[in-house]
């Protein structure tokens, strides 16, 4: 969602117990958004929609800024329980400015799985795609960016949030100042297209 960049300040990031960094941190007021919210005894949920409403990203926030127990019981079961809570709420948020970015190599992984041909130079045949017979794959490299701000994140594009009109709306505060799990997702379907932890948002 777009954030005015005024309602950015700069505020503590706890990485871990009694170890603080400054980051900026942009707020939502929340009176007038109405988001996909839910908590349990542990944790906070918030769905954070993007445009057309085809995607989202799903924000787990450990309460007690423990993140290693959050790990623990993330899972297929418990996220889908988790999504399945989520309910229309009045949302004040804090959420930090992040950039993430990631490099894997996957040929290990690719040939571990029984995908052998391909890799090599006597059994590769790419003939099919290219007409040539002298092909094979050399390396395959995944890479992941994402960067949230006040324009929404770029790597995914931008993203809106349902208006509501409401009077004295009870307010749910969501303070990310602390490490999360983030996970973008295709809402139909619920695949989870990334996936990452943010433990210190500079």
């Amino acid at each position: 969602m777009s954030i005015k960049p005024k309602n950015t300040v700069d505020a503590n990031f706890e990485i871990s117990p009694g170890n603080n960094v400054s980051v900026p941190m942009m707020s939502i007021d929340g009176s007038n958004i109405a988001l996909n919210y839910s908590d349990s005894e542990d944790l906070q949920i918030l769905e954070l929609p993007y445009k057309g409403d085809k995607l989202s990203m799903i924000v787990l926030l450990p309460k007690d800024n423990n993140i290693s127990k959050l790990e623990t019981t993330f899972g297929y079961e418990n996220f889908s329980k988790w999504i399945s809570s989520l309910a229309k709420t009045n949302v004040r948020v804090s959420f930090p400015k992040f950039k993430m970015e990631t490099e894997y190599r996957l040929e290990e992984y690719l040939i571990n799985m029984g995908m052998n041909a391909p890799f090599s130079s006597i059994n590769a045949d790419f003939s099919g795609m290219t007409g040539r017979k002298d092909l094979y794959i050399g390396s395959v490299i995944h890479k992941g960016f994402i960067e949230v701000n006040e324009e929404g994140t770029e790597a995914a594009g931008a993203t809106s949030v349902n208006m509501i009109t409401t009077s004295i709306p009870n307010m749910v505060e969501f303070n990310a100042d602390h490490p999360f799990i983030c996970v973008i997702q295709h809402k139909e379907t619920g695949t989870i297209l990334f996936m990452g932890k943010i433990v210190n948002p500079q």
